[in-house]
């Protein structure tokens, strides 16, 4: 065994090619993750300017009412 520890040349490309993939598939997994919560921030900004927008529909409904 020329190298000592029984690895090839190619065994070393693989080992390494395998945590280039590993840091790949974690970097992808947490900017998913950070992705999703700023998707869930927009949703509870849009949802409370719904309800802004709802009160404000109901105070002309009513006051329309009283005409």
């Amino acid at each position: 065994m020329p190298y000592g520890s029984g690895m090839t040349i190619g065994g070393w490309i693989s080992v390494i090619m395998g945590l280039v993939i590993l840091a790949i598939m974690v970097f992808g997994f947490f900017q998913g993750v950070k992705l999703l919560n700023s998707i869930k921030m927009e949703v509870a900004e849009l949802r409370r300017e719904v309800d802004e927008i709802r009160d404000g529909v109901e105070e002309v409904r009513k006051k329309l009412e009283e005409v």
